[in-house]
This record gives structure tokens, C-alpha cells and sequence, in this order.
């Protein structure tokens, strides 16, 4: 089309002049001077580009020697995780052994950078299994609970800013909460959660920014702070969008736990007895309306003439704050955008940094790390798997291998019952990649799509967009899925299922096709297709449908 268009151009003059050299200079200008508008390239963490990325940086981590400290050594075993590395690799397993041998060193034995460490390490022990490391986790959260500020924030241990609460650190105090609590092993204690979001807001900056040790006023009048740049007001914000989803504060958190009550069976959280969960928030201590201005102001700092991905100073630790940040906003404002601007600007400006072994290497050695954790949509993954449990977050990747009768327990253990239920659980699994450690061929599905038209086509995509992922049991259990639907909307993307490297998605799409169509014998396609029976069946199903949808639109 462009190419006609141009060739039509080219043949045309004005007063002499050909229009082409002056259409080509000005595309030029534009796309030296936006970039990103010119390429209007969007990415996820499942792009083919992004996973190449994020592959490299994985086998350039596991090139290298393992790190003698814990907290550098879970941080390194997290972006693993997160890389899709197995979970014996060497370098996950010294990160566990020097975690269980830094419990016997928390009164005391720990050095200047305790809270990091102390923090990340609990991360990474529920990320990797909650169950297994839970006495490991109980003394590590113990320990940061102690370490609290009197005025609500955690900092340095010793030293001359050991009084005040550090912003950079408190973020990652307030993650490792929030992970702990929704894995069950640990419960939340709410008047530190109380104390960590007042203290934020005093320590806001009038312009809606945070600073790097706070400057406490005493009051929520608040006073210029010291210091103030990107990472830090990420983190401040990110921080304070956690807060609020603990203490049941945000519209998210309220309407997740509204979700409990049609949560599937196979996923529902079962509780003692006949009394559900409160609804309502955990706490009265924090006024809403200045919270919501807190975030509010937050948010208009990170995005408006302030925005960039990635400042001069600490770009990966920004940018994982960064996309810490966005993924509690979006489960905050029930934004559900799959490519997000400031996601792509990071995926460039990373594509760019990557040095040919995989490592990034701007300002601290576990630039690579953090740069993972960006890529992979790290905290958005956790957010999904959580939402998928119940609003627990279970370790390791996936159900248990058999789950024709599950039932996530309110501790997170397995229960017997049928896996049936609504749509949405069973997508926040699928998208955050939580089934690949049991079998889809052996498991039926009893999904129940919205009753608003609009969110059960808002479904239907999401199910469609799954046909693409790497990993077989979501290829599978989508088709599975799509196929129980009856719907003939969904034949474009059954027929792109036709062209599945593996023969059980592109056998089930077939049935699935014959079913919908009455036409039972279907366009040929055996049982263990060649690719020239594939390209055969595309085709003759496309111009079967075609008849009945003559605009029809296809997959590619």
C-alpha cells in the first residue's frame, strides 16, 4: 500500500517539483526527532525481541561467579526465577544456602546494607517456595518489623543517618510485606503498615516527589526534601501504591476481594467456618482522601514533564522501580494496557545498552539483575500469580501436576474439589505463566465468560493473544477454552492454532473447527499433521469461513 502510494506520488509534480524528496525529507525529520513514533513498535515480555534480551542476561548471570552476599546473590537468583531458569541451577541454590546461613547472623552479624539484603532475601524465598523456606522468611520479616523507624520508615542500621527512614530502602522493606503476606506464611501487621504509608506522605515533597532520607515535618504539611530524583520518587510512589493495596485502601483492592466472592471453586480462598473475609479496609489510622492526593501527585510527577526512562542516575534500579510502580497503579486504577509506552521506551533504551555477552552495566553490578526484572515485568507477574490464587501468591511455577480436583486452601495448601469456575482467575494464571508445571491434556475446564458483552470479547482476545505463548499448557488450555465457547467468532484464531509446532494444539483446534462447523470429516488433517497438511487445512478453513464471514479478518 505504501509502496503504491509512493509510486504514485513519485510520478507527480508541482510547479516543477517532485513531492517524494520533500515527503521523504519530513519523514525523516520526524523520525529523528520521535523515534519511537517512527518504529511504532510495541512490545511485552513475550516479544521474540524481549525474550532474546532476557535470555541473554540470564546466561551472562550464569556465566559468572556466584556473589558471596546474600542479598546480591538473591537478587540475582530472583531475575533467574523470573527468566524461566530452572530452579536447581547452582547459582539459585547458593543464594539459598547463604540465605539460611544469614538467620543465624540477624542479631548482630549483618552489616551496613542489612535492611537491602534482609529484604531481598525474603522476596526471593516466596518466590522460590513459601512452604519450604517458611521459618527462613518468619525470621527474616521479624527482623525488618524490629528495624521500623519510630516515624514509620526503615533506613540504615548504623551511621550518621541511622534516625531517619530511607526511602530506597523502606520500598523494598514494603515489597517484601507485601510478598510475604500474600503468600500466606507470614501475616500481615497492620499498624506497620499504617506507620510506612503516613510516614511516605509526610515525606513527599510539595511537588510530588521524594527525596533520599526523608525530611519528616512532624505533620502531612509538607516541606521541601533533599535530594529528590527519579529512582527515588518511583520508589516513594510505588511504595506508597502497595501500602494502599495491604490495607485494602485502593479501588483494586477493593474490588479484588469483591472478585473473592466469584472466584472459581478450583481457586477459591476457603475459610474456617461460614464468616467471609471483611471487605473493607484493614485500617482507619490513614485518611483516604490524602492518600489518594498523595498518588495522585505521585503519579503526576513520574509522568508528566518529569517523565523519562532512564535518567542519568541509577537507570536499572529507576527502571525496576519504575515497573514496580506502574504494575500496583495499574492493579490500583484496573488499568489492563498489554503495551504500555513506558515499557517500550524501556525495552529500547535496554535493546540499545545490552553488551554483546547479555550484561548491562550502568552503575552497580547487578545492573543485569534489575534490567530482567524490568524486561519480564517482574512485580506484574507476582501481582497476576497472587490475583490467580486467591490473592495468594504461591511459590515455585505452577498448580501441582495433578489438579483435575483443586482448591487453594486459606494458607495456600491444595484442597480437593472440580477446577470450574469464572474466566478472569483462570486468565490471571494463563498471563502470568502459572500453569507449566501441570498437564493441560488431562485437565477439563468449566470456565464461565462475563455476561457483559463488552468484557467477554475483552476475554475472548486475551484467551486469543495466549495461542502465541511459548509454553504448551497455555497454548493448550487456551484452545481448550476457546474451543468450549461455541462461538464462531473464535474460528480465526482456532485456524491459527492449525499452525502450532505441536501436533496436540493443532489436533485440538481441529476438533474444535469440525465441532463449530458441522462438518465433521473437516478439511483432512491427521493425527500427526505434516506441514503440508497444515498449510492445506489453513487455507480450505479459511475459505469455509469466508462464506459465512466474508470481511473476515485472520491471525497472523
Amino acid at each position: 500500500m505504501c509502496g503504491l502510494a509512493f509510486k504514485h506520488l513519485k510520478q507527480r509534480n508541482v510547479h516543477g517539483f517532485s513531492i517524494l524528496p520533500c515527503l521523504v525529507a519530513i519523514f525523516v525529520a520526524i523520525a529523528c526527532a520521535y523515534p519511537r513514533l517512527a518504529l511504532a513498535e510495541d512490545y511485552t515480555p513475550e516479544s521474540p525481541m524481549v525474550k532474546q534480551m532476557v535470555a541473554k542476561g540470564v546466561d551472562y548471570i550464569k556465566s559468572t561467579p556466584a556473589h558471596p552476599n546474600f542479598g546480591v546473590a538473591s537478587l540475582r537468583a530472583l531475575a533467574l526465577i523470573k527468566g524461566n531458569c530452572p530452579l536447581d541451577h547452582p547459582h539459585i541454590q547458593h543464594a539459598v544456602k547463604l540465605c539460611r546461613e544469614s538467620v543465624s547472623k540477624l542479631n548482630g552479624g549483618l552489616k551496613e546494607k542489612a535492611v537491602y539484603e534482609v529484604s531481598v532475601a525474603t522476596i526471593f524465598l516466596c518466590e522460590l517456595d513459601a512452604e519450604e523456606f517458611k521459618p527462613e522468611i518468619t525470621a527474616f520479616m521479624e527482623t525488618l518489623m524490629s528495624w521500623q523507624k519510630k516515624e514509620g520508615g526503615w533506613g540504615y542500621l548504623e551511621g550518621s543517618n541511622k534516625d531517619t527512614g530511607d526511602i530506597s530502602q523502606t520500598q523494598y522493606v514494603v515489597l517484601a510485606m507485601w510478598t510475604a503476606d500474600r503468600t500466606g506464611v507470614f501475616k500481615l501487621k497492620v499498624d506497620a503498615a499504617e506507620r510506612v504509608a503516613n510516614y511516605l506522605m509526610r515525606v513527599q515533597d510539595p511537588t510530588g516527589g521524594w527525596g533520599y532520607q526523608g525530611v519528616d515535618p512532624g505533620s502531612f504539611t509538607r516541606v521541601d526534601q533533599v535530594g529528590m530524583q527519579h529512582s527515588l520518587s518511583a520508589a516513594g510512589a510505588g511504595t506508597v501504591y502497595i501500602c494502599a493495596d495491604l490495607l485494602r485502601l485502593s479501588r483494586g483492592s477493593q474490588m479484588t476481594r469483591r472478585r473473592q466472592a466469584n472466584v472459581p471453586t478450583s481457586l477459591r480462598v476457603v475459610t474456617s467456618g461460614n464468616t467471609q473475609a471483611p471487605l473493607g479496609p484493614l485500617t482507619n489510622k490513614v485518611d483516604r482522601s490524602r492518600l489518594d492526593n498523595c498518588l495522585s501527585d505521585g503519579t503526576r510527577w513520574l509522568g508528566g514533564s518529569n517523565y523519562t526512562i532512564s535518567p542519568q542516575d541509577w537507570p536499572s534500579y529507576y527502571m525496576y522501580a519504575f515497573e514496580r510502580f506502574q504494575s500496583f497503579r495499574e492493579l490500583a486504577e484496573n488499568i489492563d494496557e498489554e503495551s504500555p509506552k513506558w515499557y517500550n521506551d524501556g525495552v529500547e533504551f535496554l535493546r540499545e545498552n545490552q553488551e554483546e555477552n547479555g550484561r548491562w552495566s550502568f552503575d552497580i553490578d547487578y545492573d543485569t539483575s534489575l534490567a530482567i526484572l524490568f524486561l519480564t515485568r517482574g512485580t506484574k507477574k507476582s501481582i497476576q500469580k497472587a490475583e490467580g490464587y486467591g490473592g495468594r501468591l504461591r511459590g515455585g511455577r505452577g498448580l501441582p501436576s495433578d489438579t483435575t480436583n483443586v482448591m487453594i486452601g486459606e494458607d495456600g495448601t491444595v484442597i480437593k474439589s472440580p477446577f470450574k469456575g469464572q474466566a478472569e482467575n483462570l486468565l490471571a494464571m494463563l498471563e502470568a505463566q502459572s500453569l507449566e508445571d501441570f498437564d493441560a491434556t488431562e485437565q477439563e475446564f468449566e470456565i464461565a465468560l462475563s455476561s457483559d458483552a463488552l468484557e467477554r470479547e475483552e476475554q475472548l482476545q486475551r484467551l486469543r493473544r495466549l495461542l502465541a505463548a511459548e509454553e504448551f499448557n497455555i497454548r493448550y488450555t487456551a484452545v481448550k477454552v476457546l474451543a468450549g465457547t461455541n462461538d464462531l467468532d473464535n474460528v480465526p484464531a482456532l485456524i491459527f492454532a492449525l499452525d502450532d509446532p505441536d501436533r496436540r494444539v493443532v489436533v485440538r483446534a481441529r476438533d474444535a473447527l469440525r465441532g463449530l462447523s458441522r462438518k465433521f470429516e473437516g478439511f483432512g488433517l491427521s493425527d500427526n499433521p505434516t506441514d503440508a497438511e497444515k498449510v492445506t487445512a489453513v487455507q480450505r478453513w479459511k475459505e469455509w469461513y469466508r462464506l459465512i464471514r466474508p470481511s473476515a479478518r485472520f491471525l497472523k
